[in-house]
């Protein structure tokens, strides 16, 4: 399995390496990955906004190996951080999308957009509407997975419980010490 992902990425270098253009565009789709993900993954969020950025960012997973264009060898470094940059994006819209889907509303550092909510202040955009979490799923966590699928990129959620904090006085110091007096390993 490792071998073939080291394979996957050694023919990806190969592919631009051996097509090396007049100019590059790396830096330009950076620029729109991030640009992406602050309008629809950061403080002012929307369930419609969020399922675009998903179909864009899908698009440009599929697209990356034909739009990606490199100037010089030096740059592909950076082709691979923007692969790892789209990949990333994909995982944590889906899950800011997953999020709103199961009734996730604004909450500390964010807004999301909520037709039926309350402006806060009166006279600002109705992008500002919203409704404060009540806190329902607090107590789940939600793992994602990349998978490939067909050759297509998807995640998948899965909601568990949030497991109890330890009550243990476990800190690295404590532990540590113990160690260092012999009464963990003897």
């Amino acid at each position: 399995l490792v071998s073939h992902q080291v394979e996957v990425k050694v023919d990806v270098a190969r592919y631009f390496v051996t097509n090396i253009a007049s100019s590059s565009n790396v830096q330009e789709l950076r620029r729109k990955y991030q640009q992406r993900m602050t309008k629809s993954g950061a403080h002012i969020r929307s369930r419609e906004g969020v399922a675009q950025a998903i179909q864009e960012c899908r698009r440009d997973i599929k697209e990356f190996m034909t739009a990606t264009r490199m100037g010089t060898a030096q740059e592909l470094s950076q082709i691979f951080i923007n692969w790892d940059i789209l990949l990333t994006q994909l995982v944590y819209l889906s899950a800011i999308e997953e999020y709103i889907k199961r009734g996730g509303r604004s909450r500390g550092s964010y807004l999301v957009q909520d037709e039926k909510g309350e402006l806060p202040i009166p006279g600002l955009p109705e992008a500002f509407r919203f409704s404060l979490d009540d806190g329902e799923i607090l107590g789940y966590v939600c793992e994602m997975e990349l998978k490939r699928d067909n050759g297509d990129w998807k995640c998948e959620a899965e909601w568990k419980p949030v497991r109890p904090i330890p009550t243990g006085d476990h800190w690295f110091e404590n532990v540590w010490n113990e160690y260092r007096r012999k009464e963990i390993i003897r």
